[in-house]
């Protein structure tokens, strides 16, 4: 991992055409804004699981519906729920 010391309004660049800018910087919080062409997706790091899930069909899901398990109290949502891996944040959404 490349760790690199920026203040408020100077840029990382990634690549050709990714842009990373400080824009902020208030006691432990940082803000960025971020320049990327439109076919280059930015999510935030605590997402991508999630993300992930809808975009790639759960192994689980897919068996119960070969199987022909009518059992969908553990589905929500088009995916397995997994209370052991499920993100604190999502308990809103329970």
């Amino acid at each position: 991992m490349l760790v690199l010391s920026r203040k408020a309004g100077q840029e990382l660049i990634l690549g050709d055409n990714v842009r990373i800018t400080i824009t902020k910087i208030s006691g432990n919080r940082v803000t960025l804004g971020v320049t990327a062409p439109d076919d280059v997706r930015v999510i935030r790091g605590e997402l991508e699981a999630i993300v992930k899930s809808f975009e790639e069909p759960s192994p689980d899901l897919e068996m119960a519906a070969e199987s022909g398990d009518d059992d969908s109290s553990n589905v929500r949502a088009g995916f397995v729920v997994d209370d052991e891996a499920r993100p604190p944040f999502l308990d809103a959404f329970a």
